[in-house]
């Protein structure tokens, strides 16, 4: 269904590029669709980080060709290197109290 990515990073930006191939019956090309989600999917299987989405369509779809083509531009995701301590502190297991029930005397 996707005829060709191009990923590009430069100056703190990653560009995505998607062309689709074209709907067409005789051909057994199935009608697609591609939006934001499914081009995050494919950024995260090429272990590529990224952050916000700066610009792009909303939706690509190969039976409209104005739409057989688009361009997504996301933040490039920058790495934080400070390492702080974390330090978890141990939850006590509660207790719980017997309840004290008194006693029925059985006197005459």
């Amino acid at each position: 269904m996707i005829k060709n990515i191009d990923i590009s990073e430069d100056s703190g930006k990653i560009k995505v590029f998607i062309e689709l191939e074209e709907f067409c019956r005789r051909r057994g090309n199935p009608k697609f669709g591609l939006d934001v989600k499914k081009v995050e999917q494919i950024l995260i299987e090429k272990k590529i980080k990224f952050g916000n989405l700066l610009s792009g369509p909303n939706l690509l779809r190969n039976w409209n060709s104005d739409k057989i083509h688009g361009t997504w531009i996301f933040e490039k995701k920058s790495v934080d290197k400070s390492e702080k301590q974390v330090i978890l502190k141990e939850e006590k297991p509660k207790t719980t109290r017997r309840r004290r029930t008194k006693k029925a005397s059985t006197e005459d």
